[in-house]
């Protein structure tokens, strides 16, 4: 019976260590809006998504439309890469932190605006080309793998998926993030 309480004890530790760790991911830090120069897979979804909201806030909406594709089609490259299944969810909990900290009104416009992008085609294809041709992201995920439960067990792992290939996961990465349209 004791073990029992324990157990429940263990697993609410480590879910409140989530939640805590989510949180923290969930509402980054605002900074600057980047220009889309500055915006590579150099950078991490986080620091995107650090960066969204002030473009958006600002009305520099093409700014903010090419980091929310260029941030999804990263989180999925590394949701493809890191080996800890429970840390994957990182990169889809960042989008819920940049939209709520646009405010109701930016990010309805946002939103609305994304939709607009998105569905037309010939506009989807040439984000999806632009971000093609830039090359696989080479920085450490840490963003997404300090979210995952193994790193809160502390046990040493290998971070990444074993014979993960960058080259061939990051066009990958954005026909399905993005939907390419063929072309």
């Amino acid at each position: 019976m004791r073990f029992k309480n324990y157990s429940r004890l263990f697993w609410c530790f480590l879910l409140l260590c989530g939640a805590a760790q989510a949180q923290s991911t969930a509402a980054p830090a605002l900074t600057e809006c980047l220009d889309v120069k500055v915006a590579t897979t150099s950078k991490t979804p986080l620091d995107l998504w650090r960066s969204i909201p002030t473009c958006a806030k600002e009305d520099k909406h093409e700014q903010a439309i090419f980091m929310f594709g260029l941030a999804g089609a990263l989180g999925v490259f590394d949701s493809m890469r890191v080996k800890d299944v429970s840390a994957r969810q990182a990169a889809k909990v960042l989008p819920m932190g940049g939209i709520s900290a646009m405010g109701q009104e930016k990010s309805q416009q946002f939103q609305k605006q994304i939709q607009e992008r998105f569905g037309e085609p010939a506009k989807r294809l040439d984000l999806c080309k632009t971000y093609k041709s830039m090359p696989p992201p080479t920085y450490f995920p840490d963003y997404m793998i300090n979210h995952g439960l193994v790193n809160l067990s502390g046990k040493p792992a290998d971070a990444f998926v074993a014979g993960f290939n960058a080259a061939e996961t990051w066009p990958q990465a954005i026909d399905i993030y993005m939907q390419c349209p063929k072309g």
